[in-house]
């Protein structure tokens, strides 16, 4: 049971944040950005952003265009919520909101 709550939190959290940034995306050029454990990067601008699916086992990014990823929950480093797309830095930057998986 706290595992599951822990999980909804958050998903609150990065539902508000991508909230939160959504009205600034055109005007500061922010971006949900997947950093796998290879180094990989998947960017989408937030303003571009349709949705983001938590599941058990991996997160789906999906975009207004109909596009959609699957990054495996083993797979991810880290995601950045409202990260400058012009040029990701791999340490969170004040203000960015950061969410790893749990290993439970």
């Amino acid at each position: 049971m706290k595992h599951c709550f822990t999980r909804f939190l958050g998903i609150l959290t990065a539902i508000a944040a991508i909230s939160a940034f959504s009205s600034e995306a055109s005007a500061t050029g922010k971006a949900v950005v997947v950093i796998s454990k290879d180094g990989s990067r998947h960017e989408v601008e937030l303003q571009k952003l349709n949705r983001i699916d938590i599941g058990l086992s991996s997160v789906t990014v999906h975009d207004r265009d109909g596009q959609s990823r699957e990054h495996v929950m083993s797979e991810i480093d880290r995601i950045l919520i409202g990260a400058d797309a012009a040029g990701i830095a791999d340490v969170v930057s004040g203000g960015d909101v950061a969410v790893w998986p749990t290993v439970t």
